[in-house]
């Protein structure tokens, strides 16, 4: 009986790993939009509620250009009911907020980009979920009917 406990330990473990992702910490569009130029490093960081994904530019002058990530509101909907507003709002795909700094630290400007940053995040991968199950629960049952026998 120990190691049908091992084993179900290893299963959970096992299950749990292929339910994690990796992924940037980001803002919200929402927050993007009371960046203003003439705001210090501070300021935007604190709007933000988060501090720069990366560093875009240094130069020898003193200025610099971070990047923030933030995800826009896409929405889901039926293709037969599309409207212009209907639907439910879902989290869509990243985006990069440069930020483009003077020497002291104040903001003269941002752009938004298209991220290169290729995170999905899927909560849970059903594939994975239906692979993991149609493998280890037919190798478990043969595991406990050979302890049966014995």
């Amino acid at each position: 009986m120990n190691s049908i406990k091992i084993i179900a330990v290893l299963l959970i473990v096992a299950m749990l790993n292929g339910c994690l992702v990796r992924g940037p910490r980001y803002t919200t569009i929402e927050k993007v939009m009371t960046v203003k130029p003439g705001m210090t490093l501070a300021q935007v960081n604190q709007n933000l509620t988060s501090k720069p994904y990366d560093i875009n530019t240094y130069d020898s002058l003193g200025s610099k250009s971070y990047i923030y990530k933030y995800r826009v509101a896409d929405r889901a909907t039926v293709p037969l009911f599309l409207k212009e507003n209907n639907g439910k709002t879902v989290r869509g795909k990243y985006m990069d907020l440069v930020t483009f700094f003077s020497v002291n630290d104040t903001l003269i400007k941002f752009e938004s980009r298209p991220s290169d940053n290729a995170h999905e995040e899927k909560k849970i991968d059903l594939d994975k979920i239906i692979t993991f199950f149609s493998v280890t629960v037919p190798a478990l049952l043969v595991l406990l009917g050979l302890q049966n026998l014995n």
